[in-house]
């Protein structure tokens, strides 16, 4: 699989991606991210999130990725029963990796301006690795390890290293069955969630379950870009 060279380089010119530690969504930073990814459980609101972020910042449709893993279950027949399989979680990572690398090539040939958003993603390649880690059983641990330790996963892992995650916590009264993934407990996988990116050393901030406004939402992501 080519790589463009903002994967494998890590380009001097997206230094100013790099946050050092872990931050919460009370403090601000001055650093400038190019590369946005929102997590969370299901119906914790990641899309509606993206597509305000997509509209605010007035993204281009090349550079937001979603519904990677639907389309995925979809064309290779996926059930929610596959959910802690190797084969269903692979695929998925294999997809999204990908879909950013498709981003960040055409980027990458195209050239870009400091500051700017160059991709936008709703999940990542992190969340195959929380899904299958959800099972409480020695084959989940041992499917967790194989994923993260997946060689292609490994080449995007420091892109993920200087991005700007954002976590969001579930609210009660959101949580509903989308009829395809899976009935996870949403706070149990956020609670994995948080473990990996911290085992992963990405940075995240936390959008928690008393900032539900999308309004608010929005202003707190982009106060975090810069």
């Amino acid at each position: 699989m080519h790589l463009p060279s903002m994967i494998l380089s890590m380009n001097p010119n997206f230094d100013n991606l790099v946050l050092s530690s872990h931050v919460s969504s009370d403090g601000t930073s001055d650093t400038r991210y190019q590369t946005v990814f929102v997590l969370g459980p299901s119906s914790s609101g990641k899309t509606t999130l993206c597509d305000a972020l997509f509209k605010d910042l007035q993204l281009g449709k090349s550079i937001y990725i979603k519904e990677v893993a639907r389309t995925v279950m979809k064309t290779h027949g996926f059930s929610r029963s596959n959910t802690g399989t190797y084969e269903m979680q692979a695929a998925i990572m294999l997809a999204q990796i990908e879909a950013e690398i498709k981003v960040l090539e055409h980027v990458d040939e195209a050239g870009h301006s400091p500051g700017k958003i160059l991709l936008l993603s709703d999940r990542s390649a992190v969340d195959p690795i929380v899904y299958a880690s959800m099972p409480e059983t020695v084959d989940a641990s041992e499917i967790r390890q194989r994923l993260i330790n997946d060689v292609r996963f490994q080449e995007v892992l420091p892109l993920y290293r200087k991005s700007l995650f954002i976590v969001l916590q579930p609210v009660k009264e959101w949580v509903v069955d989308d009829g395809v993934r899976s009935l996870e407990d949403p706070w149990r996988y956020n609670q994995i969630l948080a473990r990996t990116l911290d085992e992963l050393g990405v940075p995240f901030v936390e959008l928690g379950e008393g900032i539900r406004d999308l309004r608010e939402r929005l202003e707190i992501v982009k106060r975090h870009l810069g």
